[in-house]
C-alpha cells in the first residue's frame, strides 16, 4: 500500500509540474523505468485534459492492476459524497431561502400591522385636534357673544338707572 501511495504521489507530482506537460512523457513512468515502452502509449500527459482515460489499458500493467480499481472506487465514493454534499447544500439553501422569506413576511406583516395602527391613531388624533380646535373657536365666539351681550345689558341697565334716579337739586 505504501508503494502504491508513493507511486500515485509521484504521479500527481509529475502531472502537476507545468514544465513537463508538453514533453510527451507517458504518465506513470518512473525515471528509472524505460521510456521506450511508454513513448508509444496513447496515454500521455498531453491528452489527459478533461477527457476520461482508457482505464482498461492503464490497468494492464502493475501496480495499476490493483491500484486503479481502488482509485476508481475512491473517486466514485468522492463523487457520491460530493453529490450528497451538493444536495445537502441545495436543501440548506432552499430551507434558508424559505426561512428568510418567512422571516421577511413576518417582519412585513408586523410592520404593516403597526403602520396601519399608527395611521389609524394619526387619523384619530388629527380628527380630535380639528374637533377640539372647532370647539374652542365655537366656545370662544360664544364667550365673546356672551361678553358682548353682558356688556350691552350692563350699559342698558346703567342707562335705566341713570334715567330713573332723581337728580339732586342744587340748593
Amino acid at each position: 500500500f505504501n508503494a502504491a501511495t508513493a507511486y500515485f504521489n509521484n504521479l500527481l507530482q509529475r502531472v502537476a509540474q507545468p514544465g513537463e506537460i508538453g514533453s510527451g512523457e507517458a504518465v506513470g513512468c518512473d525515471d528509472n523505468e524505460g521510456s521506450d515502452s511508454a513513448a508509444g502509449s496513447p496515454i500521455s500527459r498531453v491528452n489527459l485534459g478533461n477527457e476520461e482515460p482508457d482505464w482498461h489499458e492503464i490497468m494492464q500493467h502493475e501496480p495499476a492492476k490493483t491500484e486503479v480499481p481502488k482509485f476508481l472506487d475512491a473517486r466514485d465514493c468522492r463523487e457520491a459524497a460530493d453529490s450528497r454534499f451538493a444536495a445537502a447544500i441545495e436543501k440548506y439553501h432552499v430551507e434558508m431561502n424559505g426561512f428568510r422569506e418567512e422571516l421577511l413576511q413576518t417582519v412585513a406583516d408586523m410592520f404593516n400591522s403597526r403602520s396601519s395602527k399608527l395611521d389609524d391613531y394619526e387619523r384619530m388624533l388629527k380628527q380630535e385636534y380639528l374637533s377640539n380646535d372647532e370647539m374652542r373657536a365655537s366656545m370662544q365666539s360664544k364667550l365673546e357673544a356672551s361678553a358682548n351681550a353682558a356688556q350691552n345689558m350692563f350699559e342698558t341697565l346703567m342707562k335705566r338707572v341713570m334715567q330713573q334716579s332723581p337728580q339732586p337739586q342744587p340748593q
